[in-house]
C-alpha cells in the first residue's frame, strides 16, 4: 500500500506538488534520502535496502518519479523487484523518457504496479496487472494513486481523497499544507483506509512520508515514520546541489 497526492500544474509557481505516504512491513529495511546516481543522472532519493531501488525519487533534470504496488495482481517467484522501476526511470531526462521506458516493458516480469512519471511540463501514468500495460497522460489538476486504483477494487480511502481533491482550485500555500495534512490522518476503525496506516499486530503500516515541489518554491521533505507521529525534515541542501532549489 501506498498514497500520492498529485498536483500538476495547478499554479505557476509551483508547477509539481507530492505528497506521498509509503505503507510497509516495520522489519523491511530502508535508508534515509540522499544524492545517489541512476545513469548519469544524480537523483535525490531513498533506498530499499531489502530489494535494492527505491519507491520515489527526483532527479536532477527536474523529474520525478513514484510507484505503488496494484491490488491482489499475484507476486510469481520470477517477478523482478518493482523499485528497479523507478530506479531506471530516474535515469532519464524528462516524462517523455520516462514514459517511454516504462511502455517497452515487460509487463509479467514484475508484480502488478501503477509508475507515476512528471515534471515540470507534465504528468503520466503506467500501470500493470501482471498481463497487460496501460498508460494515461494527466491534464492540469489533481490526482490521487493508491494500490487500488484504475480498477484494482474499491476503496473509501480514495473516494474521500478524491471527493476532496475535486473542488481544489489554484494551489496556493494554504492548500499545499492541508494535502500535507491528509497524509497524517489515520482511521482506527478501519485502519486500511486511513491515509496514515497503523497496523502493529501485523507489523505494517506507514513507514515513511515524503513532500516534494518543484518551481519556485522547491521542497524536498522526508518524515522518517508515520507522519501522525514523526516531523519532516528539509533537504534543501541536496536541492541545491541538483540546482532545483
Amino acid at each position: 500500500m501506498c498514497t500520492l497526492i498529485v498536483a500538476t500544474r495547478c499554479a505557476p509557481d509551483v508547477p509539481l506538488f507530492v505528497v506521498a505516504n509509503r505503507d510497509e512491513s516495520f522489519g523491511r529495511l530502508a535508508a534515509p534520502p540522499t544524492l545517489r546516481i541512476s545513469g548519469s543522472m544524480r537523483v535525490l532519493a531513498p533506498r530499499d535496502e531489502q530489494a535494492g531501488g527505491t519507491w520515489l525519487g527526483l532527479n536532477e533534470a527536474g523529474l520525478f518519479v513514484a510507484i505503488t504496488n496494484r491490488f491482489e495482481v499475484e507476486r510469481r517467484d520470477h517477478h523482478r523487484s518493482r523499485g528497479e522501476l523507478v530506479w531506471n526511470a530516474l535515469a532519464r531526462e524528462g516524462v517523455e523518457g520516462a514514459v517511454a521506458y516504462a511502455r517497452a516493458l515487460s509487463p509479467r516480469d514484475y508484480g502488478g504496479f501503477h509508475l507515476m512519471m512528471a515534471d515540470a511540463q507534465g504528468a503520466a501514468v503506467v500501470w500493470s496487472d501482471g498481463e497487460r500495460l496501460q498508460h494515461r497522460r494527466w491534464a492540469p489538476g489533481y490526482y490521487v494513486i493508491s494500490e487500488r486504483s484504475f480498477g484494482a477494487s474499491p476503496s473509501m480511502r480514495l473516494e474521500r481523497l478524491e471527493a476532496r481533491l475535486h473542488p481544489l482550485q489554484a494551489l496556493d500555500a494554504e492548500v499545499r499544507d492541508e494535502l500535507v495534512r491528509w497524509m497524517a490522518e489515520r482511521d482506527d476503525e478501519h485502519p486500511f483506509e486511513g491515509t496514515c496506516v497503523h497496523l502493529p499486530e501485523f507489523d505494517y503500516g506507514t513507514r515513511s512520508s515524503t513532500v516534494v515541489a518543484l518551481g519556485e518554491q522547491a521542497r524536498f521533505e522526508y518524515c522518517e515514520g508515520a507522519p501522525c507521529d514523526g516531523e519532516y525534515r528539509s533537504y534543501e541542501a541536496l536541492l541545491r546541489e541538483l540546482r532545483l532549489a
